[in-house]
């Protein structure tokens, strides 16, 4: 079974990796410096495991593929979709639900993704219901430590087993076993208090505005135009935005699109493309200020980046 180690000095990248295993997601860097992430993705019939270590801070958004759930153990500190989680928090994602995560600096994340049909068959003989009577929606869950550290235990066990020659049989029982243990915390006792996360207007209003941003990163879109993708008001559209993401839709914009001049600038050539070329791409008329908040937030002029390519 392939196991992937990856490491990375682009945000960007990590979208990359998940596209591996089917799920669209964007991280963009929030706090200056240098970025730096590693992970470990094992992909199974029934799984698709990421363990992943990453710094500074991230907005991470993204949807799972339909015909999946996706179950994420995050570090203390972190929020999702606007609630800040503790040590023993799990959170449980449903297809078409957007999702919205922000993360501090050196933080561990600890993601899986199981086909429906299979968790739904682990749920049913647990406790006797459907998934989607025991989970209808996106969810985040208090689960004791002591059940959830052995739960990120069996992944780490699972990830490394995989990596091993020769050892399919042994994956197919720790599999089993994962699907069961995430079974019984989705349905059973050891879940505590149920933060139903769905429906979220908040979350909808940013997905929304995540799309006009997405089709027209050659220019700057403005808060009218976002507003009107929306159907709300300014001030909605801000509140919604400082919830889910951290930052109002103005900042995001920009630093999304910062982002993706980064990830222009790494495969340019230095022969046939420029700065200015590609920041204009992008819709920063005024290179000056371009400039400036490029190196504020990754550490070095975008010349720099364009030159060590």
């Amino acid at each position: 079974m392939p196991v992937i180690h990856f490491e990375t000095d682009e945000p960007g990248q990590l979208a990359e990796l998940a596209a591996r295993a089917g799920w669209e997601l964007r991280c963009i860097q929030s706090e200056p410096g240098g970025f730096r992430g590693a992970c470990d993705i094992a992909t199974f019939p029934e799984l698709r495991i990421c363990l992943g270590n990453f710094s500074p801070a991230l907005r991470i958004h993204g949807q799972v593929p339909e015909g999946w759930r996706a179950v994420t153990m995050a570090d203390a500190g972190a929020s999702f979709r606007g609630r800040t989680l503790g040590n023993g928090s799990l959170c449980y994602i449903a297809p078409g639900d957007p999702a919205f995560w922000q993360t501090p600096g050196d933080h561990a994340a600890d993601t899986v993704m199981v086909e429906a049909a299979t968790l739904d068959r682990a749920v049913r003989a647990a406790v006797g219901r459907s998934l989607a009577e025991t989970m209808p929606h996106t969810a985040v869950l208090a689960i004791s430590p002591e059940y959830l550290g052995p739960l990120r235990r069996l992944l780490r066990a699972l990830v490394s087993e995989a990596a091993r020659p020769g050892s399919e049989g042994s994956c197919e029982i720790l599999s089993g076993a994962l699907v069961r243990s995430l079974a019984a915390l989705l349905s059973g006792p050891e879940a505590g208090q149920r933060h139903a996360v769905h429906p979220n207007p908040e979350a909808c209003h940013v997905a929304a505005a995540l799309v006009l941003i997405g089709e027209n990163l050659h220019r700057t879109v403005s808060l009218h135009e976002l507003c009107q993708s929306t159907a709300v008001c300014p001030r909605t559209l801000q509140t919604s935005f400082v919830h889910q993401t951290g930052v109002g839709p103005t900042r995001f914009a920009r630093e999304f699109r910062l982002h993706r001049v980064r990830t222009r600038l790494r495969g340019a050539c230095r022969r046939t493309d420029s700065v200015k070329q590609i920041a204009i791409e992008h819709g920063f008329r005024h290179l000056g200020h371009f400039s400036h908040d490029y190196s504020v937030l990754f550490g070095e002029l975008p010349s720099e980046t364009l030159c060590r390519e």
